[in-house]
């Protein structure tokens, strides 16, 4: 990894998530870069179209100032032993986000979430979720009581019907400067149960990444989450990995509904991964402009 970015609404599980993401960094040597996005006001008088009002220099100085303490801090701790950048934007958080993360490329984004109990919660655990449904570069979310420490295992959900090799080279990608082991896991449920072509994907994947240290468990449970959260509490899996599909968030065995449970409850930090990349497409078209000019 090189770049990692980190957007923070000065929260307390913002703040978590941001230390996470410092000690990603200071293990990969990553630069950190630092995002706050000022909420644009919404001002709707009667039977007046709605308004947005941008905020005064006052406040943007303000968020700026507290972007730069805090990365001041985070060098400091560290020893400054990777780079921190900062930047401090208004408009619309979903939006800026996505624009930063096609013109920022980088390779991971950390955040964090909180089980929706509140209206505060609520906003936290929807911002995180659309990130991760929109992002075309990995999101990591990390939950409120979730704290660093080495990552010595991921485990990988997969449904075994798709090709994963846009995902398995993602995650070993981000696995391999932490040297972390990768489980890869498939929940095989009465509804899903065990079938033939199981066989043919593992096969495959076997054969496409024989470098890379990763083991593959097909394990039963009730239901996906239930099979999931067990392998997690008795193999002591630090991260789980997760695959966004351009046609659907767990096509086909995992439903929406296990995807929100997993982004807002999961006891780990969540690492989706993504089938889009707009980065590299960006780096593509960049490439060819400068060959032609």
């Amino acid at each position: 990894m090189k770049k990692i970015l980190a957007p923070i609404d000065f929260s307390d599980c913002a703040a978590n998530a941001m230390h996470y993401a410092a000690a990603l960094a200071n293990q990969t040597r990553s630069t950190l870069v630092l995002v706050h996005i000022i909420p644009t006001q919404v001002v709707a008088p009667t039977m007046v179209p709605v308004v947005l009002t941008e905020p005064n220099s006052e406040t943007k100085a303000h968020y700026t100032g507290m972007l730069d303490d805090m990365a001041q801090h985070i060098l400091s701790v560290n020893e400054f032993r990777f780079k921190v950048d900062t930047i401090c934007l208004d408009g619309v958080f979903l939006d800026k986000m996505l624009k930063l993360i096609r013109t920022e490329q980088p390779d991971l984004v950390v955040m964090g979430t909180r089980g929706a109990n509140s209206a505060l919660d609520n906003l936290i655990g929807t911002n995180t979720s659309s990130l991760i449904m929109e992002s075309t570069c990995p999101v990591l979310a990390v939950p409120e009581k979730a704290h660093f420490h080495n990552v010595y295992k991921i485990a990988f959900a997969s449904n075994l019907k798709d090709n994963e090799d846009t995902f398995l080279r993602q995650l070993f990608q981000f696995a391999q400067p932490l040297n972390s082991e990768v489980s890869i896991i498939n929940v095989k449920t009465e509804k899903h149960p065990r079938s033939d072509s199981d066989d043919k994907v593992i096969e495959y994947i076997t054969g496409h990444f024989p470098a890379n240290k990763y083991s593959i468990a097909q394990i039963k449970g009730e239901d996906v989450i239930d099979g999931i959260n067990t392998f997690l509490q008795e193999n002591k899996i630090d991260i789980l990995a997760i695959a966004m599909h351009e046609h659907g968030f767990f096509e086909g065995l995992f439903h929406e509904s296990v995807s929100r449970e997993l982004i807002l409850h999961s006891s780990v930090p969540l690492l989706a991964l993504h089938e889009r990349d707009d980065r590299r497409s960006n780096s593509r078209e960049m490439e060819m402009g400068a060959k032609a000019t």
